[in-house]
This record gives C-alpha cells, structure tokens and sequence, in this order.
C-alpha cells in the first residue's frame, strides 16, 4: 500500500489457485462498505498476488480503521471471501495551520506550518475562496522556508476576483483532502492599477527627497552659522573670563579703599568732635558781636544793581567734579522770586539755610556752560570784605537760555 494513487493488497500464495482470471475487494468500516475496482493484479515472485485498486475510491468517505477482504473469481463463479481481513487506518493530511499571508498585485504567499504525518502522503495543498465551493486554486510553488517547520505557498491569483475576499486552505491526497483551515483575507489589485500606484509612491518619493535635500541643506547650513556663532561665543567667554579677572582686581582694590576710606571716617569724626568745639566757641563770639552783625546785615547785605559776586561752580565731568570759579554782577533784570528786601536778622543759635531763586535771559554761551547742563554750585555773595558771607547750593543751566539762580544760602560769620 506505498503507492500514491493506488492500494495494493497482497493474498497469500497458498489461496491463488490457478484457474482464478479476477478479483473483487471490499473494505468495510462500521456501515460504510467500499467496493474499488480491481485496476489490475500480479504474481509476485514469492507466489503471491498482489491486487492494485484507485485511492479514489476513498475520496469522500470517512477516516479510520477499514478491513479488506479479497474474492477470487473464475468461470464457474465467485469464491468465498478471504479470512480473517486485513485491517488498515486511513489517516488524511492534517488542518493547515496558516501562519502568515502576503500578497503583491497578482501573487500571493501563504507561510504554513509543517503539517503532522498521516497514513497517506498529501499532494499538495488548494487555495478556496468562501462562498464558492466549485473554486479551488493549486499553488505554482511549494517549497520549505528557513526554519525547515514552515512550507511558503505561492498562489497566482489573476483569476480572483479584485478587492478584499475570504479564503481557506486546504491539504490535498489521493484519498481526499484533509481539513480545511481557518477563514483569512487576500486583497487582489490588478497589476495596472499596482503599478500606477507605484508610480504615484514614486513621484511622492522624489518630492519628499527633494523636500529633504532642502531641508539638510538648511540643516547643513544652520549647523555653520551654530558653529560660527559657537566660535564667536567662545571667543566672548574668554574676554568675559578676562574681564571678570579685571572686575575681580577691581574689586579687590575698592575693597582696600573702603577700608581707607573707614579708617579715613573715623578720623573726620574725631575732627568732628573738634570742630563742634570750635563750635561753641563760634557762638560765643557772635553773641558778643550780634548788634554789630545785626546792622551790618540788616543794611549792606541787599543785592545791589552791579555788585559782584563770587561764584565757585564745580562741573561734572563723567565721574569728576572739576572747581571752575565764576564772577557775575547783579543785574536789574534780575528778578528775584523768593528773595525779600533784606536778608533779615542774623540769628546767633543757629542760621537757617533759605532757598533764593534769581533769574536773567542772556546769551546761551555765558560762562561756558551747555544749556540744560546741571551743575553743583557754591556761591559767595560778598557784602562787605569784613564782614559777611552767604555761602550758596545748586545751580541749573536750562536748555532755554533762561538763567535759573537756585541758590539756598545762609548767612555766616568769619571767625
């Protein structure tokens, strides 16, 4: 029983008479009875009759245990059936268990499991479509795949239908099919179609490479202009480096003035202390000389039309103060805002300074100073060289060439 598609069943030579032209065989499993037809029989060399029979005669009927019994038959009739029968299992190719399915245009690729062994060999496998029982599909190829467990299944399928359908797989064999295997897709495009589309993925291909040229150019050359801006960064910390050195000395330095500058203080403040003495003493020599300031004040102290003045100006300079001394004469249209008729009484408990405020229009360029300049003042309004002094504060150079005096003054004695 080897041969693909037939079974041979060997009689013993002691039950082959010579008169006997034929045979009938019968295979019995349970009800099902199978009578195949006898394609021919042989003497073998042991004496033996082997009978030839199609395996199609199985195609349809159940698996399982049969048994076989052979009847010889002459001229004068059929004999009786041999006994006992010869038992034999029909086992068909097993389920196909589809692993994976692929497909491109018209071909497809099914990866199947290696199938578990049977008393029968299988033929092949056929490709079903579900709902239409009457088609079937052989592959073109079968070969194994690495691993060796898995089977690759190469279907042609430009006679399917397009679009998405279901399918299964089948085991084929002499004796009938075998199982069939779970329901899967196939998507069919006809080729044409495949190939515009591939057409199509390839013009959009080309763009989005045009697309990335561009874009790395303007990669490659942000990652330059980082690169120079990387250069010039660097070169920047290393003069911030050296400045913060520089700062650091700097600091360093005003930090021994200001340690000077407090030995300096506590020397102003032992001064201090001499000059509130002298102080003191200033009091009281002004209250011995009250009535004569008194008048002297209450009468040669009033600005007059040509007196001079003394003006000792300090002029900023970006961080300096530079002294620049200034003569002026009153003049009549001098107006004088806050300023009475007289500077009013000395006072010997104490002078309080009072803000007097004089204005003139005159040539921008008096005096050298800019217009809208601000400069820090102190003026000396001489009434009498013996005699009194009137020390001044600030004073502003407007933009307008309108002169603005700002003078808080008080008056003092010279001891």
């Amino acid at each position: 029983m080897t041969r693909p598609a037939s079974l041979l069943l060997a009689l013993s030579a002691a039950l082959i008479l010579a008169e006997v032209t034929d045979y009938e065989v019968k295979a019995v499993q349970g009800a099902v009875t199978i009578t195949p037809p006898v394609d021919k029989w042989r003497r073998r060399e042991d004496g033996a009759v082997a009978l030839s029979f199609p395996a199609s005669a199985f195609v349809g009927k159940p698996a399982g245990d049969y048994v076989f019994t052979a009847t010889a038959i002459n001229a004068d009739g059929t004999g009786p059936e041999c006994s006992p029968g010869v038992t034999w299992e029909l086992v068909r190719p097993s389920t196909p268990q589809v692993l994976n399915v692929t497909w491109n245009c018209e071909r497809v690729l099914i990866q199947v499991a290696k199938l578990s062994s049977g008393t029968v060999p299988f033929t092949g496998f056929e490709l079903g479509i579900s709902g239409n029982a009457a088609w079937t599909l052989p592959p073109f190829s079968m070969g194994w795949a690495i691993p060796d467990q898995v089977l690759n299944l190469r279907f042609a399928i430009g006679a399917l239908p397009t679009g998405t359908s279901q399918y299964t797989l089948t085991a084929r064999s002499w004796f009938g099919n075998g199982g069939t295997s779970q329901l899967f897709n196939i998507t069919r495009t006809p080729c044409d179609w495949q190939l515009a589309n591939l057409r199509n993925q390839l013009a959009q291909t080309e763009k989005d490479l045009q697309t990335c040229t561009a874009s790395l150019a303007n990669k490659t050359s942000t990652i330059n202009t980082l690169q120079q801006d990387k250069t010039q960064l660097t070169a920047n910390l290393q003069t911030c480096n050296s400045n913060l050195a520089n700062k650091t000395s700097t600091i360093n330095t005003l930090q021994q003035d200001k340690t000077q500058l407090t030995a300096d203080l506590q020397t102003c403040n032992a001064n201090k202390a001499t000059l509130n003495t002298n102080l003191t003493t200033c009091d009281t020599n002004l209250t011995s000389t009250k009535t004569e300031l008194d008048t002297l004040f209450n009468s040669a102290c009033v600005p007059v039309d040509g007196q001079k003045y003394s003006l000792m100006t300090k002029v900023e300079s970006g961080p300096f103060l530079i002294d620049n001394p200034v003569t002026i004469f009153w003049k009549t249209n001098y107006t004088s805002y806050t300023m009475p008729a007289t500077m009013g009484p000395y006072k010997s408990a104490g002078s309080l300074a009072k803000l007097h405020l004089f204005t003139t229009i005159e040539p921008c360029n008096d005096f050298g100073f800019t217009p809208g300049q601000m400069i820090q003042a102190q003026l000396r309004f001489t009434c009498d060289p013996s005699a009194c002094t009137m020390a001044g504060g600030n004073m502003t150079i407007p933009g307008t060439c309108v002169r603005e005096y700002a003078v808080k003054a008080a008056w003092a004695c010279k001891v």
